[in-house]
């Protein structure tokens, strides 16, 4: 048996009846509009608790993982720029040492003189002050990068073709800033594949918060155009109320004439 329309079935009511079920929809359906329109507006489906509890908590939960994966991501990218600096401050002190171990060869043919030797030396003497500003420039927010490589470097400060020298100083300072720049390149390895796993992490999480809570507009418009129905409903139900009670009213009139 199909079910009468709102409007025929207020008319089978009494007028009492009538007005209370009328009242009672108006406020029922007035607050799911606003809440329609508010998801409609706002593009998400849960605005207040009272749209969904549970809801609510999970997407709050998922938002806190969110931010942490991004803010995560953003220490990743201090990282990575304060390694990178570091690794260029050692490419730029490796080749330094070098060309000073290409000249310490240079000076070791007994062919040359003294003042042949001594040029040499001005152009080794450039070069360790060249490894200095390397060291002293390569900062990142104002802290330095190759601090640890001052003791490192120690006995090349004092290295001189002018006298005694030993080329193994240069070998085992090459060494040494060699080893230091491989333990960075893993670090570098590790922070990208630390910042790939965080981005993973924080779109697979927006993914899922946009799936819970992002208002779903076919289905929302639907509820709509149901609740604009209803307000037809009842404005005709109102309509068809204060008709019945003006014709009473009426007829009162008439029967105290």
């Amino acid at each position: 048996m199909d079910r009468p329309l709102f409007p025929e079935y207020c008319k089978k009511q009494p007028a009492a009846v009538r007005r209370e079920a009328f009242m009672a929809v108006s406020g029922v359906s007035a607050g799911i509009s606003n809440n329609v329109y508010t998801q409609l507006s706002s593009g998400s489906r849960i605005n207040t608790a009272a749209d969904d509890a549970a809801g609510l908590s999970i997407a709050e939960k998922t938002k806190s993982q969110i931010n942490t994966s991004d803010a995560q991501s953003e220490n990743i990218t201090a990282q990575q720029s304060a390694a990178k600096i570091q690794d260029g401050g050692y490419a730029g002190v490796t080749d330094n040492l070098q060309r000073m171990r290409e000249l310490a060869l240079k000076a070791s043919n007994g062919m040359l003189g003294d003042d042949e030797r001594s040029a040499i030396q001005q152009e080794i003497d450039g070069l360790k002050s060249g490894i200095d500003e390397i060291v002293k420039n390569s900062t990142y927010n104002e802290k330095g990068q190759l601090d640890g490589l001052t003791s490192q470097l120690s006995a090349i400060q004092s290295f001189d073709v002018t006298g005694d020298f030993n080329i193994e100083d240069l070998d085992k300072a090459l060494d040494s800033v060699s080893a230091s720049r491989s333990e960075t390149g893993a670090q570098m390895n590790a922070y990208e594949h630390a910042q790939s796993y965080n981005r993973l992490a924080s779109y697979n999480s927006t993914a899922s918060l946009s799936r819970l809570s992002d208002t779903e507009y076919g289905e929302t418009a639907t509820r709509l155009k149901q609740q604009e129905t209803m307000n037809t409903y009842q404005i005709m139900a109102q309509k068809r109320q204060q008709e019945e009670e003006q014709k009473k009213h009426a007829q009162l009139l008439t029967t105290a004439m």
